[in-house]
């Protein structure tokens, strides 16, 4: 899983209850968090090319998909509809694409729309995780 979480002073929106996801599927999954702030881009795609599946929260830690090598599944976990960006990117990569919308409201929805911070609904992102992974 692809985590923003720790991105320091250069937040610009947060995702409330990620952490939450990331310890259940710590804990209940053989899931590998990766935070690509924290890796060069080499490691990066290194890491994407070896994973079967790749989630994690909107962000533009996916468009690093059309640099790696090999087919894989991505989820990625939306509070709307995605950025048409994305899809565009699905086209250049081998592998399925599956976009879920896991915000807890629609307050959250709205808010994501102009860059805010939202929830995460965690019940609804781990079950959509460990059904496609």
């Amino acid at each position: 899983m692809a985590s923003p979480n720790d991105v320091g002073t250069k937040k610009i929106k947060q995702i409330s209850r990620e952490n939450e996801l990331e310890e259940q599927l710590m804990s209940r999954t053989p899931t590998r968090v990766l935070y690509p702030e924290q890796l060069s881009f080499l490691e990066q795609i290194t890491c994407l090319s070896a994973a079967a599946a790749v989630s994690g929260c909107e962000g533009s830690a996916f468009h690093s998909l059309i640099f790696a090598s090999g087919a894989r599944t991505s989820l990625m976990l939306c509070p709307r509809p995605a950025n048409l960006n994305f899809y565009l990117c699905d086209e250049l990569i081998d592998g399925d694409a599956i976009y879920v919308k896991c915000a807890r409201s629609a307050d959250d929805m709205a808010a994501a729309a102009h860059q805010r911070s939202w929830t995460l609904d965690v019940e609804k992102a781990f079950r959509a995780i460990t059904v496609a992974m």
